[in-house]
């Protein structure tokens, strides 16, 4: 595992010419923070939805709002944090970082099409991240074992209690060698190691699961816990569900009132010890950025109690 100051400081690239530690943290989403009132400590949270919904977007805002915006606001109470991908590799994980931070397109940080504002911005959320409590693992193969092996040696070696744990792929982490998203029994171990790593560590634990496409002959096509009650230990052992909808994803760009959905998302808090219900907020798939929205006056408090 590295330390993000040692991952940012190999991208200067970007710039070159040529190319809270409490028992609730909130996510930064206004709309999702009604519904959940935070995450809680030993809670395990699932988000979920199909391929290309936006899971790794989600989970980068969430990272970004909770370690940024609180060393930014609250420098000396900033929260430590380890994100591990199995879908990335870490400077990518690190440049959706700068996207989100910066409002810079991840096209032109590939490009280097970059504005001097642009990369006089990026300069800075360099230093800035540098400075930040944020560690990342992007090893291929990961097993829970793993993931409580890197975190032993954080403790003992750096001297870091982490504040909050993200897994994105847990389809593709691996039990005895098994991979989740093709053994039942695996991904039941994977699951019942991560809700025990967020109970040992007393820290939320955030992960991301691919779903398969629901049948759509059904008259909704919002997705619900309904659709992994198959998958019994995913479903039982998660404290909250979240479950990424997009509308024009589907080709819906009105809704009934004839209100403009392109850009727009749903979470969709379908599993949850307090409320459930849907949080309303717009994606920008360039930035792999979700984001507050000002709602209707009519639809401005979030639909509770749907999609349980």
């Amino acid at each position: 595992m590295e330390h993000i100051g040692e991952i940012s400081s190999n991208m200067a690239y970007l710039l070159d010419e040529s190319n809270r530690t409490t028992e609730n943290i909130e996510t930064g989403l206004t709309e999702l923070d009604k519904i959940t009132a935070g995450c809680r400590n030993s809670e395990l949270i699932v988000i979920a939805g199909e391929r290309r919904m936006g899971k790794t977007a989600l989970m980068i805002t969430l990272l970004r709002n909770m370690l940024y915006e609180r060393m930014v606001s609250l420098f000396e109470n900033k929260l430590s944090i380890a994100y591990f991908s199995v879908v990335e590799n870490k400077f990518l994980v690190t440049s959706y970082l700068i996207s989100n931070i910066c409002n810079v397109s991840i096209q032109q940080l590939r490009d280097g099409k970059l504005m001097p504002s642009q990369k006089l911005d990026i300069e800075v959320a360099l230093k800035e991240i540098e400075g930040s409590s944020l560690y990342i693992d992007d090893r291929s193969e990961l097993s829970v074992s793993d993931i409580k092996k890197s975190l032993e040696e954080l403790h003992t070696e750096e001297e870091v209690r982490i504040d909050a744990l993200f897994v994105d792929g847990l389809n593709l982490m691996n039990h005895d060698g098994e991979l989740c998203r093709h053994s039942d029994k695996a991904l039941g171990l994977t699951i019942l190691g991560l809700k025990s790593l967020a109970k040992s560590y007393e820290v939320p634990v955030f992960v991301s699961y691919q779903t398969e496409q629901p049948d759509r002959e059904r008259s909704e096509i919002r997705p619900y816990a309904g659709d992994l009650y198959e998958k019994n230990s995913l479903f039982y052992s998660a404290d909250m569900m979240w479950f990424i909808f997009r509308p024009e994803y589907y080709h819906i760009t009105e809704d009934m009132n004839g209100n403009n959905l392109i850009g727009t998302a749903e979470v969709i808090v379908s599993k949850s010890a307090g409320n459930t219900g849907i949080a309303k907020m717009a994606f920008k798939q360039g930035f792999h950025k979700f984001e507050n929205i000002i709602l209707p006056e009519e639809e401005q408090e979030p639909v509770f109690g749907k999609y349980d």
